[in-house]
């Protein structure tokens, strides 16, 4: 059943995935895109990658950092190797890498991994709040010109969506939960499910309240400015290895950084066919074809990164697999 489950899941996201591929580069010309990256120019491309590698170290050393605040003790290489392992997961199944993360250093370090679901968090949420400063940084920078994208395409989804409709069925389903939860109360907490659930969210709790018992917070700013700042410059260095973007600058690149963060937000694999469409069509505002030069863009950005991914989470792998070997042999020794 739950084999079934799985593939259903895997076959629903792989659909969703190929639909927004699909409508992204239905009306373009393939081969003359592929002609025109490969004309891009890879010292930039390359440089870009270098960044993106410093912002996984410092990402790997910042979750290291939340963890052994609650007196556990982890590496910093199994945690790079767990985020690297997550990141590729990613491309199965979208979300499935916080899962695959947190497992990989439960198996590693002995880690509880509730505690480690609710660290993840923790980062999740950490980074949502700074996507939404930055948002808000760039709109106010350039009022009239980002303002304006930003205002419309909240408008248009505003009237893509029936809010009220949402609202009453969000509601709705909650009062009927809620009903069912008084009614069998007294069954449900008898239950092994329940105990086992209660366990799991208290593990989440510790590891969300963590934050409040670090001792370097200093240090765990820095890390987070740092991050996004190497995100920053691996998104805004590749303007310059084409020609349609060159010209563009800083504020522009945290512009189009914002746009891919919100495009990662969408449940496909590793943002396929939402980074592209929603960066391409953030790239139109400055007078750029969305087929011929914003989707060369997205594609250089979206694919560098994911062949860095392939190469570092396979490293991973690969190398935790050989240590487990060589631990087996000398125990059978």
């Amino acid at each position: 059943m739950n084999k079934a489950i799985k593939a259903l899941k895997y076959l629903i996201f792989s659909l969703l995935t190929l639909l927004f591929l699909y409508f992204v580069f239905k009306d373009v010309d393939v081969l003359h895109l592929l002609k025109d990256v490969a004309e891009a120019n890879p010292l930039y491309i390359l440089l870009s990658l270098f960044f993106a590698l410093i912002g996984y170290l410092i990402r790997a050393a910042r979750w290291q950092l939340i963890i052994n605040a609650s007196q556990h003790n982890v590496s910093f290489t199994n945690s790079f190797k767990a985020i690297t392992t997550g990141y590729l997961a990613n491309m199965l199944l979208p979300r499935l890498g916080e899962i695959s993360r947190c497992a990989f250093l439960t198996k590693k370090e002995s880690v509880p991994f509730d505690f480690l679901i609710g660290t993840v968090i923790v980062e999740r949420i950490i980074d949502l709040i700074i996507l939404f400063i930055l948002l808000i940084i760039t709109a106010l920078y350039k009022l009239d010109f980002f303002g304006t994208f930003f205002l419309n395409s909240f408008q248009k989804a505003y009237l893509a969506i029936d809010i009220k409709l949402l609202l009453i069925i969000a509601l709705t389903i909650f009062i009927v939960f809620g009903i069912l939860l008084l009614l069998f109360r007294k069954k449900i907490i008898q239950t092994v499910f329940y105990r086992k659930i209660s366990d799991f969210i208290k593990g989440i709790l510790h590891g969300i309240f963590t934050i409040k018992h670090m001792q370097k917070r200093n240090l765990f700013i820095i890390q987070t400015i740092a991050i996004w700042l190497m995100y920053w410059l691996m998104t805004w260095i590749v303007f310059f290895a084409i020609e349609p973007t060159k010209n563009l600058d800083m504020i522009d690149g945290l512009f189009i950084l914002i746009a891919g963060g919100i495009a990662m937000i969408v449940p496909v694999q590793n943002g396929f066919g939402a980074f592209h469409g929603i960066v391409a069509s953030a790239l139109t505002i400055y007078g750029l074809d969305f087929e011929t030069e914003g989707l060369l863009f997205a594609v250089i950005c979206h694919e560098s990164q994911t062949i860095l991914i392939v190469i570092l989470g396979t490293f991973s792998i690969l190398s935790t697999l050989s240590v487990f070997k060589k631990k087996n042999i000398k125990s059978k020794i």
